[in-house]
């Protein structure tokens, strides 16, 4: 039953039916099939085969889909916790749930510790080191949305060129193509990385500012 749902949602060897879908995972669902409460969660989250969006049955599914052990649905009661559908919204929450899901190598929600870690949500402090740990796991797998954020991530900070190996030896957040990328962009006119950098470090205050003439010898990330 739940495979015939998954084939008439993808429309492989049939014709495409989500409603058709639906009524087959419910019977699949109600049998215990745990994907299949999964895959009819996801349904009734995006009102897709079904009359209306019915966001507390769907976490009622995920939930139980929970406790018997699913991945992919701790990632999806993670989204309507951080959205607030059909449940209170609860950034806290929704992160636990990721995290719990990422640890057991789910991609959606390794991609979205990664962006906590680069945004600072929650209770996750910034720390692009980790954001990077976690966007490229997530990329690994194919991931999209964590391919595109972890080339943003170490691009070069100057230039914008993707996949930047050279990496500010003192703040370890941004990544330049080459030495000289990091000397202009350390006291780039419209946004200096000393600003930046020299404000995470404990001995900012004896930092020289650099000169036009001595970037080098003045630059803490350079050496």
């Amino acid at each position: 039953m739940h495979n015939l749902g998954c084939l008439l949602g993808l429309g492989e060897g049939c014709e495409q039916n989500y409603s058709t879908a639906v009524d087959w995972f419910r019977q699949a669902a109600s049998q215990g099939h745990v994907e299949a409460m999964v895959n009819l969660g996801v349904l009734l989250t995006d009102g897709t085969g079904v009359d209306q969006v019915d966001h507390e049955q769907a976490n009622a599914l995920f939930r139980e889909a929970i406790e018997a052990g699913n991945i992919n649905a701790l990632y999806h009661m993670g989204y309507s916790c951080f959205y607030g559908q059909g449940v209170e919204q609860n950034t806290a929450t929704a992160l636990s749930y990721w995290q719990r899901a990422a640890d057991q190598g789910n991609a959606l929600a390794t991609w979205e510790i990664g962006q906590a870690y680069w945004k600072g949500t929650g209770e996750y402090d910034v720390d692009f080191k980790l954001a990077k740990k976690y966007s490229k796991a997530s990329a690994a797998q194919g991931n999209d949305y964590a391919i595109a954020d972890f080339k943003t991530m170490t691009s070069c900070a100057l230039c914008g060129t993707g996949s930047a190996p050279r990496v500010c030896a003192s703040c370890k957040q941004v990544h330049y193509c080459n030495k000289e990328c990091q000397l202009l962009h350390w006291s780039d006119p419209s946004d200096p990385h000393m600003a930046h950098c020299c404000s995470r470090r404990p001995d900012a205050s004896s930092v020289k500012s650099p000169t036009a003439a001595k970037p080098k010898s003045d630059c803490p990330c350079a050496a």
